[in-house]
């Protein structure tokens, strides 16, 4: 799965340096990114497994994958892993168990997604998922209350427009359900 950490890594470069990505799908590197992206199907394939089956908590190895998974379910190149990653996203993880243990490490995943300089999309993705998560989890959440307003206000300020628009939607509806 390095190449598609290393495509994300290329694609958030070639953002903050204001300059066009090189074609990612030459044939230099096309088998290693199709295993790869072989190789993140079966990840995504395990995590809706569990996700779906499981009354325990998502463990932190799946966690730390949500910036890939985030990417990829905007990604439109790929249908069947775009597919696989929303549905990920939109059904699952959505309400998912964080227990206290694992706080830290999806605090993490949050600062990673909405302090990149780039990834625009998958901050999106990340806010509503944020908005959805602490919401299932408002006690679990309410230890890091300040950090994650942090988070909300530095998206208010994003340079995007949409970034900025679901920064306030998720603000909204964590002040309506009195989580500030």
């Amino acid at each position: 799965m390095g190449a598609c950490w290393e495509e994300t890594r290329v694609k958030e470069l070639a953002c903050s340096e204001s300059v066009e990505p090189q074609d990612l799908n030459g044939n230099g590197d096309s088998e290693v990114k199709r295993m790869a992206r072989l190789a993140l199907k079966g990840a995504l394939s395990y995590t809706l497994h569990v996700a779906g089956q499981s009354l325990t908590a998502i463990p932190p190895s799946i966690l730390r994958l949500l910036p890939v998974f985030c990417h990829y379910s905007n990604d439109v190149g790929d249908e069947e892993l775009y597919k696989q990653c929303f549905s990920l996203m939109s059904r699952l993880l959505q309400a998912t168990y964080i227990p206290e243990a694992n706080l830290p490490c999806i605090m993490q995943v949050f600062r990673q997604m909405l302090q990149s300089p780039c990834w625009w999309k998958s901050k999106v993705t990340m806010l509503w998922l944020m908005k959805v998560m602490v919401f299932s989890n408002l006690y679990v959440f309410a230890t890091v209350r300040e950090e994650i307003g942090q988070l909300l206000m530095g998206s208010l300020s994003d340079c995007q427009l949409e970034v900025r628009q679901t920064a306030a939607d998720t603000l909204s509806g964590l002040i309506q359900s009195s989580f500030f």
